[in-house]
C-alpha cells in the first residue's frame, strides 16, 4: 500500500510539474520562436487618426487628477490631430471634480453618481468624439511622447487597438520590486504576442481602440481586458507599443494589495466567460491558445501546486521526493517573510520578494475561482492606494 501511494504521489508531482512548466516556461518559449520565425508586422504608412478622446474614470483620486490632466495636456500628437479629455468621476467625495473643472486644459467632467467604474466609463463613452478613444487610469503617469507612440500603430487599417506598456516604481519595497519584475515578464511575452498576431489584451494603465470597435462594458469584468479583446472579437489585431509607457505606483501593503488582485482576477475570470468566443481556436486560430494559457491556466497554478506539496508529502520516502518537499517548505517560508515585511531590508531581496509575489498571486487567483464558483461579483470599486 505505501508503495502505491508513493508512486501516486510521484506521478501527482510530475504531472503537476508539468502543467506548471507548460504555463511559465514552454509557452513563452514557443511564442518567443513564433515571432521569430513567423513574425507578422504592424504595417505603416496609413492614414493616422486626425482626433482622439481621453476617457479617464475616476474615484477619490484628487491628489492624482491635476498631475494626470497636466500629463494629457503636455501631449505631442501633431499639430492636426485634436484631443478631447473627458472625466469621469464616479461619486467621488473628494476635490476630483472641482480640480478636474478648474483645470486649463478645460477638460469634460461627468460628475456622476456612484454606479461602479463600468458605468462611469460607459457614461464618458457615450460623449467621445475622437476617431480613437484612449483609456488611462487616473493614478498612472504619462510623458509627452506617449500618446504619439500609442497612434502609431493606427497607420495599419488592420490594427483596431494598441496596448501600452505598464511600468512600475520599484523603490520602496520588496513588493514593489517584484510587481515590477513581473511586469518586466509579461512585457517579453506581450512583445512575441504582438509579433505572432494580437496581445493577448491590454492594460488600463494606457491603451487605445478605434470609436467603431469599443463596446459597452459590463458591470462585473475588468474593462481593460474587455474593451480590448472586443477588437480581436471582431477581426481587427491588437498590438503592443513597447515604447508607450505609463508609470503607475505599486501598493506596498500587503493586504491591500492582496484585495486588489483578488478583486482584479474576479473581474478577468468573469471578462474571459463573457468573451469565451474567443477560445475557440476554429474562429480565432493561435490566439485562442494564448488566451486559454495567459488568462485561465495562469490563473490555476495554484492548483498544481497544492497537488505538488500533497504528492511530496506522500512519497517522502523517497529521497529525491523528500528533498524537493524541503524546498518546497523552504519556498513558501520564504515568501511568507517577503509577505509579512515587504519594506524590511531583507523583504526587498529579489530572493525573498520574487517568491512572495508568486505565492500571493496564486492565492489571490484561488481566491478568486471560488469567487467565480459562489457567483461573486464586483461591480462598485475603491482604487487601493499606498
Amino acid at each position: 500500500m505505501s508503495t502505491t501511494i508513493q508512486r501516486a504521489g510521484t506521478i501527482a508531482i510530475a504531472a503537476a510539474a508539468g502543467f506548471v512548466a507548460t504555463v511559465y516556461a514552454a509557452f513563452p518559449a514557443v511564442l518567443a520562436v513564433a515571432a521569430r520565425l513567423r513574425p507578422r508586422p504592424v504595417r505603416g504608412g496609413g492614414r493616422l487618426p486626425t482626433s482622439i478622446s481621453v476617457v479617464i474614470a475616476a474615484h477619490n483620486e484628487a491628489e492624482a487628477i491635476g498631475a494626470k490632466l497636466d500629463d494629457v495636456a503636455a501631449q505631442w500628437v501633431g499639430g492636426r490631430t485634436s484631443i478631447q479629455t473627458i472625466i469621469s468621476s464616479d461619486g467621488s467625495e473628494d476635490d476630483t471634480v472641482s480640480i478636474a473643472e478648474s483645470h486649463s486644459s478645460h477638460p469634460t467632467v461627468l460628475d456622476l453618481p456612484r454606479g461602479g467604474k463600468a458605468a462611469a466609463m460607459n457614461a464618458a463613452i457615450a460623449r467621445a468624439e475622437g476617431e480613437v478613444v484612449i483609456f488611462t487610469d487616473a493614478n498612472s503617469r504619462i510623458g509627452p511622447e506617449a500618446f504619439e507612440r500609442l497612434l502609431a500603430p493606427f497607420g495599419d487599417p488592420d490594427v483596431g487597438g494598441v496596448a501600452g506598456d505598464q511600468r512600475y516604481d520599484s523603490r520602496r519595497s520588496g513588493t514593489a520590486d517584484s510587481e515590477g519584475m513581473y511586469w518586466s515578464y509579461e512585457r517579453s511575452l506581450k512583445r512575441w504576442e504582438s509579433a505572432v498576431g494580437n496581445v493577448v489584451s491590454a492594460t488600463g494603465t494606457l491603451h487605445a481602440v478605434r470609436r467603431e470597435l469599443v463596446d459597452e462594458i459590463p458591470g462585473d469584468v475588468t474593462d481593460d481586458f474587455y474593451l480590448s479583446t472586443g477588437v480581436i472579437s471582431r477581426g481587427h489585431r491588437l498590438v503592443f507599443a513597447a515604447d508607450a509607457v505609463a508609470w503607475e505606483m505599486p501598493n506596498d501593503r500587503a493586504g491591500a494589495e492582496y484585495r486588489r488582485r483578488v478583486r482584479i482576477i474576479t473581474r478577468g475570470l468573469t471578462a474571459v466567460r463573457r468573451r469565451r468566443d474567443l477560445l475557440d481556436p476554429r474562429r480565432h486560430g493561435s490566439y485562442a491558445a494564448v488566451l486559454f494559457v495567459h488568462k485561465v491556466a495562469r490563473r490555476l497554478v495554484f492548483a498544481p501546486m497544492l497537488v505538488m506539496l500533497a504528492g511530496s508529502w506522500a512519497a517522502r520516502r523517497r529521497p529525491l521526493i523528500r528533498l524537493g518537499l524541503v524546498g518546497q517548505i523552504g519556498f513558501y517560508a520564504v515568501a511568507l517573510v517577503g509577505i509579512v515585511a515587504p519594506r524590511h531590508a531583507l523583504g526587498r531581496q529579489r530572493v525573498v520578494a520574487l517568491p512572495a509575489h508568486f505565492c500571493m498571486a496564486n492565492a489571490a487567483a484561488a481566491h478568486a475561482v471560488v469567487n467565480i464558483f459562489r457567483s461573486k461579483h464586483y461591480v462598485t470599486w475603491t482604487p487601493e492606494r499606498s
